[in-house]
């Protein structure tokens, strides 16, 4: 097997049997070239599940990596560690340059995609991306769905639990506010960010990582980390459903909302080590924790 990914690794594998008290953890291991390699990643529990996205990763292209497993049963016994054949390195991956004027799918096989422009998804055109991919930004370029209320996109970015979307700087190293971050400025009904990973975009003052002038957008699910100012930042005349996220790690608010006219739902997000642990919200909110 082969990927374009310097930054994470996927596993499936065929669920485990233990007929006496059952199996209640799997725990995979990373190493380079071979079952004796270097550690890139020492055992690490990937919960009761047959598949895992290794993320966060530094790998190098022209080597192989190979995955350990090994199932936990409810005695707290481990099997012993069975290793994959490997996964090489190669360059590959796509370049984006320009806007989306027709709708268009981003594929794993396509994966990873550099945006070198700041690019937006316009006159009513779908992007759709695919769990597992990974799109990484140029410094301070910015993904825009639509223009104006006129000039509509839609987006949908819906990953899965082991294969999440991921959103981040196009570097090796991590610091807050890298891009731009995601902009909604004119939405179609459908628009979606679920099981994402937002990371390290968005600039210093009241923008936010993910900005929603107006429109109706759910994010869900996803983590929003990083941003040199907020989080979100969700402003006049936008309906936007906002649940069960982590946003962690911001410069200043983790969410702003600013809303005159339609309330936003936010239902059971976590906010971690934020500058500012609390909500700047002025206008008609909801606010429920879980």
């Amino acid at each position: 097997a082969t990927t374009a990914s310097t930054r994470q690794l996927y596993a499936t594998w065929t669920a485990s049997t233990d007929a006496e008290s059952g199996v209640v953890d799997y725990a995979y291991q990373i190493r380079a070239g071979s079952s004796s390699g270097a550690i890139v990643r020492d055992w690490t529990s990937a919960g009761p599940v047959t598949e895992v996205t290794a993320l966060d990763l530094t790998l190098a292209v022209g080597t192989t990596y190979v995955i350990g497993l090994r199932a936990k049963n409810g005695a707290g016994l481990y099997s012993a560690a069975a290793f994959s054949d490997g996964i090489a390195v190669v360059s590959g991956g796509t370049t984006v340059t320009t806007s989306i004027s027709a709708s268009t799918t981003w594929t794993r096989a396509g994966s990873p995609y550099r945006v070198t422009a700041s690019i937006g998804v316009l006159s009513n055109a779908v992007l759709t991306i695919q769990p597992g991919v990974e799109v990484l930004f140029n410094p301070s370029l910015t993904l825009s769905v639509g223009s104006s209320a006129s000039n509509r996109g839609t987006l949908i970015a819906q990953g899965t639990s082991g294969r999440p979307v991921t959103f981040t700087a196009n570097s090796t190293s991590t610091a807050a506010g890298q891009w731009g971050g995601l902009r909604f400025t004119g939405i179609n009904a459908g628009t979606i960010l679920e099981f994402c990973r937002i990371l390290y975009g968005g600039p210093t003052g009241t923008t936010g990582a993910v900005s929603i002038p107006n429109g109706t957008l759910t994010i869900r699910r996803c983590t929003i980390r990083g941003s040199a100012g907020v989080g979100i930042s969700i402003t006049g005349g936008s309906a936007a459903v906002i649940q069960s996220n982590l946003l962690a790690d911001h410069a200043s608010y983790p969410l702003r909302t600013f809303i005159s006219t339609v309330p936003a739902s936010l239902t059971g997000n976590t906010y971690l080590n934020n500058a500012v642990q609390a909500i700047e919200g002025e206008g008609r909110v909801t606010i429920t924790t879980e």
